[in-house]
């Protein structure tokens, strides 16, 4: 069966299962779709057989659209977990990755955004294509989704990006809460730069946001520890 036939499976699953405004507002247990493992197999063969990009337009499409649902298994692409893989289902390689991430890109529509947040996420994991990383994720980052420009900051930090500093203060300076917090989480966890993070935890004094006052406190501790042993003889 082909991924565009699969994509017609899950649709009508989906139908079926759930009310019309559930699966238009995408609020319905993707996860606890049955026929995931016939997805997962047929992906897991084509990666080991190298034939993935050889797949037609609209299989790629509707391979797209399911990793896209299955966002919540974090297993076709495996952005839900630690390490260096790219998927939890096949030896999925940095250029098939890459593929995939472009083909993402190539494709308009909404309906895939959940793929494109899970590439961008996994893309900070490559080691040797990491020019061409850069430059999908540089477009992953102009995204009109939020989330996936937020991966896409993050994963441009893991890489070390030369203007990693210009994306986030322009991603501080237009998001909301949670692109702050990944502006703080690059600052503290990925470039280590405690002047930048200092900055920008008074900028985020007076700003909206429980999950940002509660990371500026913690974040403002750490800092303080810093300082601290820093000044011990």
């Amino acid at each position: 069966m082909t991924f565009a036939e699969l994509r017609t499976h899950f649709e009508r699953w989906a139908r079926e299962t759930f009310s019309v405004e559930r699966v238009r507002s995408g609020e319905y247990d993707e996860a606890g779709y049955p026929g995931w493992p016939s997805v997962e197999d047929p992906f897991a063969r084509h990666v080991a057989t190298g034939s993935l990009t050889a797949l037609a337009d609209a299989d790629l499409r509707g391979l797209l659209f399911l990793i896209a649902r299955s966002w919540d298994l974090g297993r076709i692409i495996a952005w839900l977990s630690d390490g260096t893989r790219f998927s939890n289902v096949a030896e999925l390689s940095e250029h098939d990755t890459l593929f995939l991430a472009e083909a993402s890109l190539a494709f308009t529509g909404s309906e895939l955004d959940g793929a494109r947040q899970q590439l961008a996420t996994v893309l900070g994991r490559v080691q040797v294509a990491r020019d061409r990383a850069t430059s999908v994720l540089e477009r992953l980052y102009e995204s009109n989704d939020e989330y996936t420009s937020r991966m896409a900051l993050l994963s441009l930090a893991s890489l070390g990006y030369p203007h990693i500093v210009l994306l986030l203060r322009r991603s501080w300076d237009a998001g909301g809460e949670h692109q702050r917090i990944a502006c703080l989480e690059v600052v503290a966890r990925r470039i280590h730069d405690d002047s930048l993070l200092a900055e920008l935890l008074r900028l985020a004094e007076d700003l909206p946001g429980v999950h940002l006052a509660e990371r500026r406190r913690a974040l403002l501790a750490e800092l303080q520890t810093r300082s601290e042993e820093r000044g011990r003889p």
